[in-house]
């Protein structure tokens, strides 16, 4: 019924470009923002949160060290951010933090496929609060958690 205009998440930083590589609506009007340099090689990808008034986004907050491949973020519940990562050189993973992005911790690593000159987008999404599934694109299962995150299991296609 009623909109809200934003500011550019991923402005221009000390003359630095930005970009928004993934985005993810949670519960409570909650929006996050996955943002990078468009030169990968200076700075890691970083999160970005709504201001109180969510009139503006924050400057960017770091998260922790991710493979520099495709990535993706999901909010499950409040407070929970999930942030998937595919990488091409080692295993693919998840990153969770239940307490607004002050603390993560590392809840799934998985090998996955590789195609040369394919890079997959990961994909990540919640049921509910309690349920989600990722998947981390050519030649991965995808996998399961019932418990927020804290364990995943492969679950079968079919």
């Amino acid at each position: 019924m009623t909109w809200s205009k934003f500011r550019d998440p991923c402005p221009t930083i000390d003359g630095l470009e930005q970009v928004a590589t993934s985005y993810a609506a949670g519960p409570g009007f909650d929006f996050d923002v996955l943002g990078e340099q468009v030169n990968r090689a200076l700075t890691p990808t970083s999160l970005r949160i709504p201001s109180d008034d969510r009139s503006a986004f924050s400057s960017p907050i770091a998260l922790p060290e991710l493979p520099m491949d495709n990535q993706a973020i999901a909010m499950p519940a409040p407070g929970t951010i999930d942030v998937v990562a595919f990488n091409t050189d080692g295993p693919s993973v998840v990153e969770t933090s239940t307490d607004s992005d002050v603390t993560w911790h590392l809840t799934l690593e998985a090998a996955t496929g590789f195609v040369q000159g394919m890079v997959p987008q990961p994909w990540i999404g919640s049921q509910n609060g309690q349920t989600g599934r990722v998947s981390f694109g050519i030649g991965s299962a995808v996998f399961m958690t019932t418990d927020k995150g804290a364990h995943w299991r492969p679950t079968p296609l079919s």
